[in-house]
């Protein structure tokens, strides 16, 4: 009896805690504020009329290009018939995205440094904010591992080691 007791208890504390996070899909209210720079900004914001999302939001660039790509989705429903993204880099004005009630689209020009603020917003008038979800790009990591002293990884651009004292070729 105790070890089947000892069993049930995750279970019923899972239920439990499913049932007290449940709740009608209207229980998050839509933020009020037009003001991308208010609201959320992160990989995902759930919304009680749809969902934002950037995966993955930290983007490892690559070593030859310098770019990477991220997948930004939305998706609004209710009385939305339509929604707009609009993209910010390092806090410049907004310039558009995408437009589509539903869907995906890669972003496969994230350079590693900027801060990609992707605005989400209701409709077409660009003036009801809804969302953001903000990425980042990060540079490569070495592949020459340990340098030995007086060397250094990528000084001469390339994925080795190259003494500090030696001009590039």
């Amino acid at each position: 009896m105790k070890r089947n007791l000892v069993r049930l208890i995750p279970s019923v504390v899972l239920l439990t805690l499913s049932v007290a996070c449940a709740g009608p899909e209207d229980a998050l209210t839509e933020p009020t504020g037009t003001d991308p720079a208010a609201g959320l900004a992160s990989s995902e914001a759930q919304l009680g009329y749809g969902s934002f999302s950037a995966f993955p939001a930290t983007v490892v660039v690559d070593r030859y290009t310098h770019l990477g790509s991220t997948q930004i989705c939305w998706s609004v429903s209710g009385h939305h018939s339509t929604a707009e993204v609009w993209l910010s880099i390092d806090g410049l004005p907004e310039t558009f995205f995408t437009r589509a009630q539903s869907g995906c689209q890669i972003a496969d020009w994230i350079q590693a440094g900027p801060q990609y603020v992707f605005n989400l917003y209701a409709d077409t008038s660009h003036s009801h904010w809804l969302a953001s979800v903000e990425v980042r790009g990060l540079p490569p990591e070495p592949v020459c591992g340990v340098c030995p002293r007086g060397s250094s990884c990528y000084r001469c651009g390339e994925a080795f080691c190259w003494p500090d004292n030696r001009p590039c070729p």
